[in-house]
């Protein structure tokens, strides 16, 4: 816009300053050739208000000129943050997802006593607690992989997660994974016996979809069931919220549960393409039919570990790309499975196609919210971090070995219901393994801008007082902000501040103004010392 701008002040000003300079040589011509003309009063007065009039019109356009040149960059940078306003203000917040966790996996950034915790802790204390309290999320996609073999082969396991989705208070839609049935063999356990038991279990008419809370039982107006599965594969499902199209496709790692010499198996697994391939039909002609603005296929597979579609999972990528194509709306693929957390396009060819590979997997252990905006075209879907408030990498990261750029320079830690504590929490810290979890109200997420002393402070209250303002200080150094909860004592605040310290150890507290005993949170420490940056 500005470039423009100036070719066309350059252009205006050429024509003007020859208009200027052609009734200057018309007056020299006149002084030359024709004196006596210039001796009349009136034609002096002519010429003279002539040349004047070019030179105040020189001038006056300069002048404007110069200040439109001014306000240009600004009125566009205002137009921009007001497109980017309005953009985020017209975001649909569609759902929150993760998967493949708990592993026994190490967290890098939420550190114990110096020592980096499990992810069963993150999972337990913070994830799972604040989808539960957090009511603006619709429904919840777990991704599958409830644990490890030795855990997730196992009914009582399965059974004590299907009871923590059951108090969530909105639907859970669940597609399994390979650890949970698939690979089962290895834990000493017949893999299709565990199929029939989740199917039985969690899909049943008590299950997830039917039950209470359930999919089709919810009261959410623009939330509902619109496909009956087969009653042999009932984790196959399609619904819709906010015209938005969603749908299950079960599909697992390990060669999606193929093994040679054994019939029975391959069997079951042909039977699943057939219906992965028949349920996104019915999503394609049903979008398509509906007018739906975007469509979300969720499913436990990561089909691109290297980049390309693995063999395996031809049937499954060819099916997107169709349906990508002839829906022309933006088509999000959601999965697990690995441990890359990045948000891309993984076909050059289809630009309507994005896949987000889900947090889990060893690496980085969160969960992700997923927004949606109609009508952008070029990025319809945002995804952040629900403890970090980070987004996914727009390339994928399998390096084990290597955190996420984006989680290195960010540490998460506990907000505990503790009336005093010193300037470091040093208490809290150290007493935290002996602190009933009851006590255990939100947890704070500190993110460090690289390579200078900015940091940013993301505040989730999930037990706090209803309609109550909290104070956020940054402890023995200043106030921060408040933080206002609702109804259900649920509040969430962001904070900027600088810090030269040079140990970088961080606590918080955060009470209402005059608060009595009982209603102080302490954050856990937050420290960005050598240790908690080893990954």
């Amino acid at each position: 816009m500005v470039f423009v701008y100036l070719i066309f002040l350059n252009i205006l000003t050429f024509f003007l300053c020859r208009m200027r300079k052609q009734a200057n040589d018309f007056k020299c011509y006149l002084d030359e050739h024709f004196p006596y003309l210039l001796s009349s009063c009136h034609y002096r007065r002519v010429l003279f208000k002539t040349t004047r009039y070019w030179d105040r019109q020189f001038t006056l356009f300069f002048t404007i000129s110069f200040m439109w040149l001014l306000v240009t960059p600004i009125v566009l940078l205002a137009n921009t943050n007001s497109q980017n306003s309005s953009s985020r203000s017209s975001e649909i917040l569609l759902f929150v997802t993760y998967g493949d966790m708990p592993y026994g996996a190490k967290v890098s950034n939420y550190m114990q006593q110096g020592r980096e915790a499990k992810d069963s802790i993150v999972l337990e204390r913070f994830i799972e607690p604040t989808i539960k309290r957090r009511h603006d999320f619709p429904f919840v996609i777990n991704l599958g992989d409830m644990g490890r073999l030795e855990n997730a082969c196992f009914p009582e396991w399965r059974d004590k997660f299907f009871k923590i989705w059951k108090t969530f208070d909105k639907p859970v839609i669940y597609t399994p994974g390979d650890n949970d049935w698939t690979d089962c063999s290895r834990a000493n356990q017949d893999p299709l016996d565990q199929l029939a038991k989740i199917r039985k279990t969690v899909f049943g008419d008590d299950g997830l979809f039917y039950g209470d809370n359930g999919l089709c039982k919810t009261y959410i107006p623009t939330l509902k069931c619109e496909q009956t599965p087969p009653n042999t594969l009932p984790e196959l499902f399609r619904w819709s919220y906010q015209n938005v199209a969603f749908a299950t496709v079960h599909m697992v790692g390990s060669r999606n549960g193929w093994v040679n010499n054994a019939p029975e198996q391959q069997e079951e697994v042909r039977n699943r393409v057939r219906s992965m391939q028949q349920v996104l039909l019915s999503l394609q002609n049903a979008a398509i039919l509906d007018k739906r603005e975007a469509i979300v296929i969720a499913t436990q597979v990561d089909p691109f570990p290297n980049g390309q579609c693995q063999v395996d999972y031809v049937e499954l990528c060819d099916n997107l790309k169709q349906l990508a194509q002839k829906v022309e709306v933006p088509v999000l693929f959601v999965h697990g499975d690995t441990n890359a957390h990045c948000l891309d396009q993984p076909f050059s060819t289809v630009r309507n196609l994005w896949r987000l590979n889900a947090p889990g997997d060893y690496k980085v252990i969160d969960a992700d919210i997923v927004y949606f905006s109609p009508g952008n075209s070029t990025k319809p879907f945002r995804v952040e971090g629900l403890l970090s408030g980070l987004e996914p990498l727009s390339k994928c990261n399998y390096d084990q070995t290597n955190p996420d750029e984006k989680i290195k320079p960010n540490r998460i830690g506990a907000l505990v219901r503790w009336d005093f504590a010193d300037c470091q929490n040093n208490d809290i810290s150290s007493n935290l393994f002996d602190i009933d979890e009851g006590f255990i109200g939100g947890y704070t997420s500190v993110t460090q801008t690289p390579n200078s002393s900015l940091f940013s402070v993301k505040v989730n209250i999930t037990k706090g007082t209803p309609n109550t303002e909290y104070n956020v200080y940054l402890k023995c150094n200043r106030h921060l902000g408040i933080v206002q909860t609702d109804n259900d004592g649920v509040g969430r605040g962001i904070f900027d501040f600088d810090s030269s310290s040079r140990d970088r150890i961080f606590a918080f507290d955060i009470y209402p103004e005059g608060s009595s005993a009982g209603n102080t949170y302490q954050s856990e420490q937050i420290s960005f010392g050598i240790r908690a940056n080893m990954p």
